[in-house]
């Protein structure tokens, strides 16, 4: 008899988001997308968003702008050999 094992799903939000930026020449923009976890409040997306696009652009002055949001499901399928030689810390 085959172990079949019950695959977990994660659930993600996914934003499209605009970023308009200010620096001294002018202005920066630019369309980046931003992941987060299922559910998370969309104040705390906001300012996720606003802190990449100040990283992004060196500004400190940033607005945003959603575009898009979409709800992943995602399923785990195959993980390859290569897999095993990633860091997921900075250890």
């Amino acid at each position: 008899m085959l172990n079949k094992k019950k695959v977990q799903y994660t659930y993600m939000d996914y934003y499209m988001y605009k970023y308009v930026c200010k620096k001294w020449y002018g202005q920066v923009k630019d369309v980046r997308h931003l992941a987060v976890k299922d559910q998370t409040p969309i104040n705390q997306v906001k300012q996720n968003m606003i802190e990449n696009s100040k990283k992004l652009s060196g500004s400190g002055t940033c607005n945003v702008f959603l575009l898009q949001k979409f709800h992943l499901e995602v399923k785990p399928l195959e993980s390859y050999p290569s897999f095993t030689s990633i860091s997921f810390d900075d250890r």
